[in-house]
């Protein structure tokens, strides 16, 4: 049985997590599924954003289903608790999937993968003091090999048919050409297609054949503005789910931060968190249930039922309720 640490963060989160919880329960009963803390909300209470407890429990688990972190703009001695569980995941690809569900609410018509390392391609060695944070990267071409052959595979394993590496496109950057030749070399054999692109190209060709954009690797700060740029073109970051994982383990979270002032209406799209569940069933190997809820989800948008961020008058636990009950009776 595979076990998966629930952190239902704050603001919004509880709201997106349950509903994703919810619908996991309904899907299969072969998950084992502990709460665990962790956020702003922990932090005020106990002084830690993310205690030890929780720690020990994300150490025996395979997965973390997580919500938004509040992040205070006051408070230097608040840390990001995603931040703190990737590196103690050793997780090493960010990856977002972003697909136009609603065609009317869609400026492009795309479904594609962003990914990028988790870590940025680079060594960080971070030194904070009170006034200042020096950072010093160190670039590897060991770093560089090894976030292309996991995203080659990454994409090989959900049957991606091209691979993109988008970068700055500045012949005169020593890193530049070190990435290029990195990323060539290590799709060598690959049967997707694969090409390098320049970023200002990328942005041109999302906008006017964004249906050839399939899987793109890139590195920050990029990757996640052209991601986020995508998910506004697409209806909105509540629509897109993200994952960071390594080969055996994941930690899934929605685009959307905790916005906590939107807590408590019933009124939150669980688009997101929902999508999250079903790109971390796939990756624990509950394909078909996996796909049954990809499914459902499109099909609830086709049906009408909509929450107000994207036009509609649906309530979170009423969209919640239609994905369920289209899961067990898709027809």
């Amino acid at each position: 049985m595979k076990k998966i640490a629930v952190l239902s963060g704050d603001g919004v989160g509880p709201e997106v997590t349950t509903a994703a919880v919810s619908v996991l329960k309904a899907l299969t009963g072969d998950i084992d599924m502990i709460s665990a803390d962790c956020g702003y909300e922990c932090y005020k209470r106990t002084g830690e954003s993310l205690p030890v407890s929780t720690l020990e429990i994300i150490d025996e688990c395979d997965a973390v289903l997580m919500g938004g972190i509040t992040i205070p703009t006051n408070d230097r001695s608040f840390r990001n608790p995603i931040t703190e569980i990737e590196r103690r995941m050793r997780l090493e690809l960010n990856i977002r999937r972003i697909e136009s569900i609603i065609p009317e609410l869609s400026s492009i018509d795309i479904d594609a993968t962003f990914i990028r390392n988790a870590s940025d391609d680079v060594n960080v060695t971070e030194i904070n003091d009170i006034d200042s944070v020096d950072v010093t990267r160190s670039y590897l071409y060991s770093e560089m090999d090894r976030t292309f052959i996991a995203s080659m595979e990454y994409a090989e394993r959900n049957d991606s048919k091209t691979i993109l590496f988008a970068h700055e496109g500045d012949p005169a950057s020593e890193m530049e050409s070190m990435s290029i030749e990195s990323f060539h070399r290590c799709m060598v054999g690959t049967s997707m297609s694969s090409d390098d692109v320049s970023i200002p190209e990328l942005a041109s060709r999302i906008l006017t054949k964004p249906n050839t954009i399939d899987t793109v690797i890139s590195y920050n700060p990029f990757s996640d503005v052209l991601s986020e740029m995508v998910a506004k073109l697409t209806g909105g970051t509540y629509l897109v789910p993200c994952a960071t994982i390594n080969r055996t383990r994941g930690l899934f979270r929605p685009l959307h931060g905790s916005n906590p002032d939107l807590a408590g209406y019933n009124a939150t799209n669980p688009t997101a968190s929902l999508r999250c569940a079903a790109m971390m069933l796939d990756f624990l190997g509950y394909k078909d249930e996996g796909n049954k809820l990809w499914e459902a989800i499109r099909s609830a948008y086709k049906r009408g039922f909509r929450t107000p961020d994207v036009g509609g008058g649906t309530g979170t636990y009423g969209f919640i309720e239609q994905i369920v009950k289209i899961c067990e009776n898709p027809n």
